[in-house]
Parts: structure tokens; sequence; C-alpha cells
């Protein structure tokens, strides 16, 4: 039998850093003190964007604008927009890029932090399946295809992945992302 004192001692547990933590150590790995840091999915998405590189992204992928298209059409065409359709509508890529890349409602972003000032050169994702459904079919002709799945917007875990992996592609010359399962 374990006493509690052995159980403290044998075992290793650790604890989540606080904001302010994070914020340090990823200063510190700028600076070249750490090679290579693990990370969770929370703390991967509390490092944003900045706005410029979310910009360029957004620039280079032809199946956003042409979802941001779509969804400007279809907003055009409906009787009463919801709120979402009318920002679209006015500001297009801008609102899609705010309301895909947006941290979860429980999540704060790392102060002073931003994930294309970080320098990453590799991104080694494990359990990548978790970031699928990025492309989710959008309705044609007045309905969603049923061979391709449910339709929506792709995950967000999905947008935020791929918004970081095509910085780390850039830095890198089109390299430097490994996708594990």
């Amino acid at each position: 039998e374990i006493t509690p004192a052995q159980f403290q001692r044998l075992i290793v547990t650790s604890r989540a850093d606080k904001l302010e933590e994070q914020a340090a150590k990823w200063t510190s790995f700028q600076a070249g003190a750490y090679d290579a840091v693990i990370v969770t999915p929370q703390a991967f998405v509390r490092t944003q964007l900045q706005e410029t590189a979310a910009r360029d992204y957004l620039g280079q992928v032809a199946a956003i604008q042409r979802s941001v298209k779509l969804e400007q059409r279809n907003a055009q065409h409906t009787k009463k927009p919801s709120e979402r359709q009318r920002a679209i509508l006015k500001h297009g890529v801008e609102a899609w890029m705010r309301e895909r890349l947006e941290l979860p409602k429980n999540l704060r972003p790392v102060p002073g932090v931003t994930w294309d000032a970080i320098g990453v050169d590799l991104l080694l994702v494990d359990e990548a399946a978790d970031y699928k459904n990025l492309y989710m079919p959008e309705p044609r002709e007045g309905d969603t295809p049923k061979y391709m799945g449910s339709g929506g917007s792709g995950s967000a875990r999905a947008w935020h992945l791929d918004a970081r992996a095509n910085t780390v592609r850039q830095r890198t010359g089109g390299a430097g992302v490994v996708l594990l399962t």
C-alpha cells in the first residue's frame, strides 16, 4: 500500500501554466533558450496570428475566397439576413477571418505573443485527424450535396492549424509541417 506522502514523492504531475508564465516561456523560446516546445491544443490557439499574417493566409487560399463569395451571394438572396450574414456582406473576407480564427469564448490569448513572431520552423502535429474538416460542402443549386456529408464552415480547430501551418510553410519555403496520426 502506498501512503499519500509516497504518492506525492513518486508520482509526477503538472499543472497548466498561467498566461503570464506561457508568455515568458514563449519569449525564452524566441530568444533561443529552447529548441523544441510541446504544447496542448489550447495553448496552440492562444498564440494568436498577427492580422497581416491572417490576411496573407486568406489571400492565398482560393477556397476561402470562393466560400466568402458564396456566403455573400446567399446573404443577398435572403429576405432577412442574420447578423453574421450582414457582417460578411459588408466586410467580406475580414469578417470571415475574424469568425474563423477567433478564440473560443473560454480562452484568452497569451499576452504579447503572436504565432508568427515566435518563429516556428518545424511544426509536428500529433493526432492530426483531430484537425480535419477544413473545407465542408457548401449549399449549391439550393441544397448541400448529400454524398459529401453535412454542410458547415469547417472546424475552428482545423482553420487555426491551417493558418498557423501556412506561416511555417512561408518561413521555410514550403516545408516544415508534419502531420502524425
